[in-house]
């Protein structure tokens, strides 16, 4: 299995147009933490990621740099179905 790189992935889902207009909506955000990952993808991403062995180390990468692996660590933790696996503790 490869090993998924989760910032690449959202990388390659980037629309630019998009994250100006995040950007705009949110101005206490400066304009490069925005790649520009729209909410319908950034779902299919977590549903697909979601029980792969990076997810874990993603979710303790906190904090996060971008406001797009903000809504996609969210995104992951709501497809979790077990409570102890949404708790990260730190190592």
């Amino acid at each position: 299995m490869r090993e998924v790189n989760i910032k690449e992935e959202l990388f390659a889902l980037q629309d630019i147009s998009y994250a100006d207009f995040q950007a705009e909506l949110t101005p206490n955000i400066a304009r490069d933490l925005f790649i520009g990952v729209r909410v319908p993808d950034a779902r299919k991403l977590a549903k697909r990621i979601a029980k792969e062995p990076e997810v874990s180390k993603f979710l303790k990468d906190l904090p996060h740099k971008y406001y797009d692996e903000n809504i996609l660590h969210g995104l992951i933790v709501s497809e979790m179905k077990d409570y102890n696996d949404c708790i990260v503790v730190g190592d």
